[in-house]
């Protein structure tokens, strides 16, 4: 019996202690597990929070269970060696974002943000901006990094430079390694 369970925690030891859901649980589990994956920072006017978006949770988000095999490839291919994050700024007390501000989000805001891995750098290639008419709301952003060669899997790290949000530069750390994998 002993036998029995020493291999059972060796197994789960070995194979991570990640479970294989199906899309509709993956979904579920995204959903209730909002805590997982995320970093936050506050500043002087603003509150940071970054969220890593696991690539499983994409694929699913882009109606990927629903495609046919061949497309499922496809898809997977596009999203393969790429990690993504939202990053929310929130604005804090009276603080106010400005049309300049707003314009700075739309379009220059993604020089200012790296993932760093390996001891590499680099630039958003993908970025989307969630904008709002409301200028005193938080302010979302979706990412999407190319994964640095040689990065260590389990964490991830994206650093921001701009003297709006804060005069020191923002690192923003997240584990990856907590995510359930996708069963299809």
């Amino acid at each position: 019996m002993s036998k029995i369970y020493i291999l059972s925690i060796l197994s789960l030891l070995i194979m991570g202690c990640q479970p294989t859901l199906d899309p509709h649980q993956y979904m579920v589990w995204s959903q209730g597990n909002h805590d997982i994956g995320v970093s936050s920072h506050e500043t002087e006017s603003y509150r940071v929070s970054l969220r890593y978006q696991p690539k499983e949770l994409i694929f699913l988000q882009r109606g990927g269970a629903h495609l046919p095999e061949s497309n499922q490839e496809v898809l997977w291919k596009e999203i393969e060696g790429m990690d993504f994050f939202t990053v929310e700024l929130t604005p804090k007390g009276a603080e106010k974002v400005t049309l300049e501000d707003n314009y700075y989000f739309s379009y220059r805001f993604s020089e200012d943000i790296e993932l760093e891995g390996a001891g590499q750098a680099a630039g958003p290639v993908l970025f989307h901006y969630e904008r709002s008419n409301d200028l005193g709301s938080k302010k979302t952003f979706v990412m999407g990094f190319e994964t640095p060669m040689g990065a260590d899997g389990a964490r991830k790290k994206v650093r921001i430079y701009n003297e709006r949000i804060s005069p020191a530069p923002i690192e923003l750390e997240v584990q990856t390694n907590k995510f359930p994998k996708l069963r299809l």
